[in-house]
């Protein structure tokens, strides 16, 4: 479940916070296990693997975490190399919703963020994706609301409505500009 933390607009202050659903556990197990038992040493020792993947699991899914502020998505994973991303919310231009065979057996989701300027790989801001997220499209419909509120209030304070005069000045700018360059490019047949 997606639980609203705080109303208020500050800017490091958690508004949404994502939980993901212990089903996840398996799904990394079973993606770990495949990937140790399709190596011959990992299929001699099965028992073993099993083991470490399990270990693996369990201790990878206690280090993913996921808030949201007013300016920011933040996500962090990871046991031996950790990663922190810090998505801009003005820079989030969609958010798909994937499924396939087994995520659907678990009934699990995954939540893909794609950005603007991301690279599209993982190694840029095109590639968070939110494993295993419970409620993922409460949480998709609540970070772009959060995203458009964001956006709307910030084309509010940065562009104020033009007044008619400063319109007609500008006009005539371009004209008189026009004029320049037609007087130095001469007559034209």
């Amino acid at each position: 479940m997606v639980e609203q933390v705080v109303e208020g607009r500050e800017r490091d202050v958690p508004l949404l916070v994502a939980e993901f659903d212990p089903k996840l556990r398996l799904y990394l197990f079973l993606q770990a296990s495949f990937l140790l038992c399709v190596t011959m040493v990992g299929l001699v020792l099965l028992p073993l693997t099993l083991a470490a993947a399990w270990w693996w699991a369990k201790h990878y899914y206690a280090t993913i975490r996921c808030h949201v502020t007013s300016r920011r998505l933040y996500f962090q994973h990871g046991i031996l190399f950790q990663r922190e991303s810090a998505v801009p919310l003005d820079k989030i231009q969609d958010m798909a919703l994937l499924k396939g065979p087994v995520l659907n057996m678990l009934g699990l989701t995954s939540l893909r963020l794609e950005t603007a300027g991301g690279s599209g790989q993982m190694g840029g801001l095109g590639g968070v994706k939110l494993l295993g997220l419970r409620d993922a499209k409460v949480f998709q419909e609540r970070v772009l609301r959060l995203r458009d509120a964001d956006g709307k209030a910030a084309m509010g304070a940065t562009a104020p409505e033009p007044r008619e005069a400063d319109s007609l000045q500008v006009l005539l700018d371009i004209r008189d500009s026009l004029r320049r360059i037609e007087e130095k490019l001469g007559p034209t047949a």
